[in-house]
């Protein structure tokens, strides 16, 4: 399913400037369905809490019930202490964390569009 397709209410946190975010450079083509974004220039690096609670409080969310995405093992694992629900995405270039992001996460994905992950969302 395309990006666009799940627009409402999406939002982003970034923590890499423009200029590193390699593969996944799409998302940013498209911001402007996001409606807001974060970045670790505003609230520190992902190997602590407060980007991604800040993120949640703005979604209105508690962590217990937001979902981070993370393909980085240290962000991950911050995300989980800060009591997330974190799914692990793959990235080629971190092969040696695979396995402990695997085991760590709620969900571990080969990659963002996963077809079993997304029917997951969908039935709730």
């Amino acid at each position: 399913m395309p990006i666009d397709a799940y627009s409402e209410g999406m939002n982003f946190v970034q923590a890499a400037v423009h200029s590193q975010v390699g593969p996944f450079g799409p998302l940013f083509i498209t911001v402007s369905i996001f409606l807001f974004a974060f970045s670790s220039l505003q609230y520190g690096p992902k190997t602590g809490p407060d980007l991604y609670r800040a993120a949640a409080r703005s979604l209105g969310s508690a962590p217990e019930r937001t979902v981070v995405f993370e393909d980085a093992l240290h962000a991950a694992r911050s995300a989980k202490r800060a009591g997330f629900l974190v799914a692990g995405v793959y990235d080629p270039s971190a092969e040696e964390d695979q396995e402990a992001l695997r085991c760590l996460c709620d969900w571990y994905l080969p990659r963002l569009d996963s077809p079993d992950f997304l029917a997951a969302l969908e039935r709730g």
